[in-house]
């Protein structure tokens, strides 16, 4: 009997030595908790970062001036592109988290985006290194007007899309939407708590805001999941309804903030940049002026609400304002 208490003392305080919220290792295996996470994935991520952020920064502050000197690209075509390229890098990580989620895992659609990343930065170094891979230059004999206008990070086994998540709430309410709520939410559909520690989620409780919601979360309609959804899929749903109307206030200043990489700099070229008889400055490097801007103004701005005691929601509507 002793024996058997102590074996069973030791399963449950093995089992206690794995992670609990549904990180796996890359073939699917449960990890102990001492050699996953932590500082060995915080130097992961912080190198990769600063590698990536590097490499961003650099493309972004001198690509208008490669398409417009070295592809001879016109101001105009050679800024629609670098906006172009801008937009993309930032709409892709929305279709990488829904193929994360969905089918790779993180780890995997992390891997193979980097594999991309480097290859994509191998063939563009090639490009301005190769000879013959370099567009021919313009002739003397075309003006150059002319010229130009020719030219924490752990790994998760894939939980499903959340984008049909989120059409299956909104079907679902839509289609209960002349059936009235209960006055208590706890009588609203969820599933167990032991479903969601099993599968390494966490319930969400339901919430008064956006209530149109809840009716896809009504008992008793019907058992096809178009029809009924839990009520932590209807808030997951609202948490990304609520973010709509901060990402629809950040157009604006998006479409400014490009113009840093693509106008300022361009202008850049027409200054006097001379430092001395043998240095100029490089007028991609101007772009350092946006980012010492934004450190004084943080500084400011931290001040200004220390003494002011500003909430969350009104320094965020003064700053968007």
């Amino acid at each position: 009997m002793a024996d058997a208490a102590a074996d069973q003392e030791a399963g449950v305080l093995d089992v206690d030595n794995y992670t609990k919220d549904g990180t796996v290792d890359w073939k699917g295996n449960a990890v102990l908790r001492s050699k996953t996470g932590r500082w060995k994935a915080c130097s992961f991520i912080l190198g990769y970062e600063l590698i990536e952020r590097m490499m961003f920064n650099g493309i972004a502050a001198n690509l208008i001036i490669y398409l417009t000197t070295k592809l001879n690209q016109g101001t105009l075509t050679a800024s629609n592109n670098v906006t172009n390229w801008t937009g993309t890098v930032w709409i892709m990580p929305i279709l990488g988290a829904y193929v994360a989620d969905a089918h790779l895992g993180r780890y995997r659609t992390f891997f193979i985006s980097s594999l991309v990343c480097f290859m994509a930065m191998s063939l563009l170094t090639l490009t301005v290194s190769i000879p013959s891979l370099k567009p021919p230059p313009c002739s003397t004999a075309i003006s150059k007007e002319n010229c130009k206008q020719a030219s924490k990070l752990q790994h998760k086994l894939p939980s499903g899309s959340p984008f049909i998540k989120m059409a299956n709430v909104i079907v679902a309410a839509t289609w209960n939407w002349r059936l009235p709520l209960p006055n208590d939410p706890n009588q609203l559909y969820e599933l167990d708590l032991q479903h969601y520690s099993k599968n390494g989620t966490f319930k969400i409780d339901s919430t008064p805001s956006l209530r149109f919601l809840n009716k896809a979360a009504l008992r008793g309609v019907s058992s096809d999941p178009w029809r009924i959804c839990t009520v932590t899929e209807v808030e997951e749903t609202k948490q990304m309804v609520r973010m709509i109307p901060i990402m629809v206030c950040t157009f604006l200043p998006s479409t400014m903030v490009a113009q840093s990489h693509t106008l300022f700099i361009k202008q850049g070229t027409t200054l006097d940049r001379s430092i001395g008889s043998h240095f100029k400055v490089p007028p991609a490097s101007l772009y350092a002026f946006v980012t010492i801007s934004m450190l004084l103004t943080i500084l400011i701005y931290d001040s200004v609400n220390l003494n002011l005691g500003l909430n969350l929601d009104l320094r965020l509507s003064l700053g968007l304002g």
